[in-house]
């Protein structure tokens, strides 16, 4: 039978495994196994450091996050589609992420500003099925399940060593159903798990296997051989007790094959490629939709996402905007049109409205904007809150609160709520149309210390229900 597809997935094996790296959009759709070495600090580059971690910076940590998604995505779709996955389980990388949030202190020369990151590890892909404990050693013992992988410890027993222990994940047991836990290998003690097999109802299953090192002493051809057989022959030991006996590397020699199986073997390869065409197409095509859908980031956005997509709402209402970021300012958004020059102030909550806090920054950034030596008038403000931003937004309570709606009507700070910014700019991307584009312009100066109402025309019949500008008064 023609030679089976193994990808790799973080980590370079011997042979014919086909490796692919982690910062890769890789589909695991042509596979027949995968292996997966989930080392995050081998595949990116991480740029700082915080409590004395490495920590991926903000340009770097999107694309972390991007990978995780992306691999937690391809592995539970790989199972599904029936391909076994087995996870050599390396050290636990524990890291920190730049959220792109951003907290300000003091104003001019004096003002600070602290960068906001939060903590993870190489092994959130996994999170949904399995728990793990850093632990090391190097005595490891069989269980009774361990038959499965007896070929692959025969070649690889001696050179293996656990760096994790792993356990159950009790909330994805009550989420599929039942799961068999099968342990394959346990500290000298049997206290902790060091390999295991997870299955579960209708899907491929998971293993997981410690960390080996490369037998150096052999010739690589033959180390990658063995290791690629030894793959091969735990998935067919897993399989019915009907499965097809193992080929032996020998019998798969020119001398044995069938005058058949150079046709197929030659119509499989082109189906591959024209199979790896259409992956790079569906990956620029997934890349495309999701730059197209990034205005939704008003809905449901916050930090320097939700930022991006006021600036692209505000260019599509016809203003010209930009960030400003230099030695002595950083504002959110400085815009302009024939209307007056807005400088704006973004902000999103979880479960929350938007309190008084973001609008005094947002009247020390006004100050100081006009201290600069090209500016000569006091811009107008504008508060962007998303509030309760994990809530529909036709089931969220006020956006701002009566505090913050108060201060507004004595600076005349315009408040606008991202929801509201989203309808307007897709009406105008649906039908253009420049004059409802300048009155929904003037609305930020007509209406300048209140919540802003944008042009009744806005209300078109948006996607998502609940989306239309609101009755909300401040």
């Amino acid at each position: 039978m023609p030679q089976r597809t193994i990808l790799s997935v973080g980590r370079k094996l011997p042979g014919d495994f086909e490796f692919v790296s982690l910062n890769s959009k890789r589909s695991l759709a042509d596979a027949d196994i995968v292996v997966f070495y989930p080392s995050t600090l081998s595949n990116f580059e991480a740029d700082d450091d915080h409590n004395g971690a490495d920590c991926f910076s903000e340009e770097e940590a999107p694309r972390v996050n991007a990978a995780t998604e992306h691999w937690s995505s391809e592995i539970a779709d790989a199972l599904k589609r029936g391909t076994p996955v087995i996870t050599i389980l390396c050290d636990k990388e524990e890291y920190y992420l730049d959220t792109g949030k951003r907290q300000h202190s003091g104003t001019g020369r004096n003002r600070q500003t602290t960068n906001i990151v939060r903590p993870s590890n190489n092994y959130e892909v996994f999170a949904g099925f399995f728990s793990i404990t850093a632990h090391h050693g190097t005595q490891i013992v069989k269980t009774k399940h361990s038959g499965v992988i007896s070929t692959y410890w025969g070649l690889l027993g001696s050179k293996s060593s656990y760096k994790v222990s792993i356990k159950q994940n009790t909330k994805t047991i009550e989420k599929i159903g039942k799961i068999n836990w099968l342990p394959l290998l346990t500290t000298r003690k049997g206290d902790h798990i060091v390999g295991a097999i997870i299955q579960m109802p209708q899907v491929a299953p998971l293993i997981l296997l410690p960390e080996f090192q490369l037998d150096q002493t052999l010739p690589t051809d033959i180390l990658g051989r063995q290791l690629f057989s030894s793959i091969i022959e735990i998935d067919k030991s897993l399989r019915s007790a009907d499965a097809e006996v193992p080929i032996p590397d020998w019998a798969n020699a020119p001398a044995f094959q069938l005058p058949a199986e150079a046709q197929l073997a030659s119509r499989i390869s082109e189906i591959t490629k024209q199979i790896e065409a259409l992956s790079k197409q569906r990956e620029g095509a997934r890349a495309e939709l999701k730059k197209v859908g990034q205005l939704k980031t008003l809905l449901y956005g916050t930090g320097k996402q939700l930022e991006k997509a006021v600036l692209d709402a505000l260019r599509i209402i016809g203003f010209s905007a930009e960030p400003l970021v230099n030695a002595e300012s950083e504002f959110d958004a400085v815009f302009s049109a024939p209307e007056g020059r807005f400088l704006g102030e973004v902000e999103g909550k979880d479960n929350s409205a938007i309190n008084v806090d973001k609008l005094r920054q947002l009247e020390m950034n006004r100050r100081e904007d006009l201290a600069r030596d090209d500016v000569d008038e006091l811009a107008t403000g504008v508060l962007f809150g998303n509030a309760f931003r994990l809530t529909p937004p036709s089931s969220r309570n006020d956006s701002f609160t009566a505090k913050c709606a108060s201060a507004a009507r004595s600076s005349g700070v315009a408040l606008v709520r991202t929801p509201d910014l989203f309808v307007v700019a897709k009406s105008l991307l649906e039908t253009p149309d420049d004059a409802f584009a300048a009155l929904c312009r003037k609305s930020l100066i007509e209406q300048a210390g209140s919540i802003v109402a944008f042009p009744i025309k806005a209300q078109s019949t948006p996607d998502e229900p609940g989306v239309q500008p609101t009755s909300e008064t401040g």
